[in-house]
């Protein structure tokens, strides 16, 4: 089964060309199913979610799943998010991914799972990301709070998705983190310049497939920035903010303080507290 989600080039491809194959289902949470058979031994079940999301189901869900991401209309756009920035150890991860028709044609023949990497497992966020970090354009910057000197969380989202850029695309999407007033205003105190087609937008992560792609990257970025400090310090860091004091106390006794906030958010009181 491929999971993905639905946006309206996708839902009037459905009704198009699936319009025939519908069938009614009582569930509460499905809006729309689409089942069938196109010889004895090929089929195909496709449903939408209340939530957004889609799935395809059948011997024919890659070629299913070709033909809709083919109706993407996110032609050049570039997606812009980050990971990492409420986990008290490890590093924040950046990225922007470019779509451009070479991107989209070589996605289509993947059948690779595309959502929010929220509401992906780790296992299946590294394998996405092993399969399509060489057919997708793609920038990152990782990092850690030892790195940014006096920025506050908005210059740093500000200054390092800046840094991601991709001047070919032509519409940019930044999943937004803050108002569009505060954007604009860290903007204009770190002296940035954005391109003319930018769209800010919230929980972009689930409305342009750009936007999911840096998500799923940037997770994949960090989960190999903590294995690789996992086996640094021959410790396991848990994800989060929460109940990670004690994990601090070892790594305090174990090595040093000094050597803790070479990795970890400075800039949260935990580390004044540990």
């Amino acid at each position: 089964m491929i999971m993905i989600f639905t946006k309206p080039e996708i839902d009037d491809w459905l009704h198009l060309n699936m319009n025939k194959y519908e069938i009614q289902n009582k569930n509460q949470y499905i809006a729309k199913q689409y089942s069938g058979n196109t010889t004895s031994s090929d089929n195909f079940d496709i449903k939408s979610y209340t939530t957004g999301t889609l799935s395809i189901d059948g011997t024919l869900q890659k070629r299913v799943y070709s033909k809709i991401i083919k109706e993407l209309k996110e032609t050049n756009y570039v997606g812009y998010d980050e990971v990492g920035v409420g986990d008290f150890f490890g590093p924040t991860v950046y990225v922007s991914v470019l779509l451009d028709p070479e991107s989209i044609k070589e996605l289509a023949k993947t059948g690779m799972d595309i959502r929010d990497s929220k509401k992906m497992d780790d296992i299946d966020i590294l394998k996405t990301f092993e399969i399509l970090k060489d057919i997708i354009t793609y920038k990152s910057q990782i990092v850690y709070d030892k790195d940014i000197g006096s920025l506050n969380s908005i210059d740093q989202k500000c200054v390092y998705h800046n840094k991601n850029i991709i001047a070919s695309g032509t519409t940019h999407v930044v999943d937004l983190f803050t108002t569009e007033k505060s954007f604009f205003k860290y903007t204009k105190d770190n002296n940035l310049t954005w391109p003319s087609g930018l769209v800010l937008e919230t929980k972009a992560d689930g409305k342009y497939y750009t936007v999911a792609l840096a998500s799923i990257f940037a997770r994949a970025l960090f989960i190999t920035e903590m294995d690789n400090l996992n086996i640094k310090y021959d410790m396991v860091f848990p994800y989060g903010a929460g109940n990670v004091k004690k994990t601090a106390g070892v790594f305090i006794n174990r090595y040093s303080k000094k050597e803790l906030a070479t990795f970890c958010k400075t800039s949260f009181k935990t580390f004044n507290e540990v």
